[in-house]
């Protein structure tokens, strides 16, 4: 690759790590730097969405800069699922039909093993949608976890340096959109870890 797309490919990078810390005004500068690198970057457009949106205010912006990703790779299932999503914030019902009709193709697409998820079950909440749907995405979010944890042979986030995880570990979802992974330790307790969409709306 050039120089510049390395540099703007470092600043992507740079901006995820720093989202993933919650730094979330640093890394919206480190994607606006990749930006101004290589402003035909999809991916970065998405990032920078998501960045904006964990501000929890900056939805609009948000929007645009899905919008943006979308012009650029219009077949990108994950910023349109964000999209929508942050469009219930602002009360954005345009085009809220057909919205529906694509994102439901993309969800079928990611639960045919098709596709990157679209949506956190929780978010699932927010269409109008039977129950067995509900349960397909909770099953479907559940599956990826699943298989993305036995893909890493190294996992920390669930086991610890103390202790590791059974292969017969179950892994199910539970309400409100988290997911519940439940494994025996040593000692015979229950080691839980609880992911959720948002931190913020539930107890700590």
């Amino acid at each position: 690759p050039s120089t510049l797309d390395a540099m703007a490919s470092a600043s992507n990078n740079l901006g995820n790590m720093l989202q993933a810390t919650a730094r979330v005004d640093e890394a919206l500068a480190y994607y606006d730097v990749a930006l101004r690198l290589k402003p035909g970057e999809a991916e970065t457009w998405n990032n920078r969405a998501v960045a904006l949106f964990a501000t929890r205010g900056r939805f609009e912006e948000s929007v645009a800069s899905y919008s943006r990703a979308l012009s650029i790779l219009p077949d990108f299932a994950q910023a349109f699922g964000g999209m929508m999503y942050t469009k219930t914030y602002i009360c954005d019902w345009r085009d809220r039909a057909s919205d529906l009709a694509t994102l439901d193709h993309y969800v079928d697409q990611w639960l045919n093993y098709d596709g990157p998820p679209v949506l956190l079950p929780l978010q699932s909440l927010n269409y109008p949608t039977g129950v067995g749907r509900l349960k397909d995405v909770t099953q479907g979010y559940a599956r990826d976890l699943r298989n993305n944890r036995a893909a890493d042979d190294h996992d920390e986030t669930f086991a610890g340096s103390d202790a590791s995880l059974e292969s017969s570990a179950d892994v199910s979802a539970a309400g409100g959109g988290a997911t519940a992974v439940r494994t025996r330790v040593p000692e015979g307790r229950m080691r839980l870890c609880y992911a959720s969409l948002g931190f913020e709306s539930h107890p700590h």
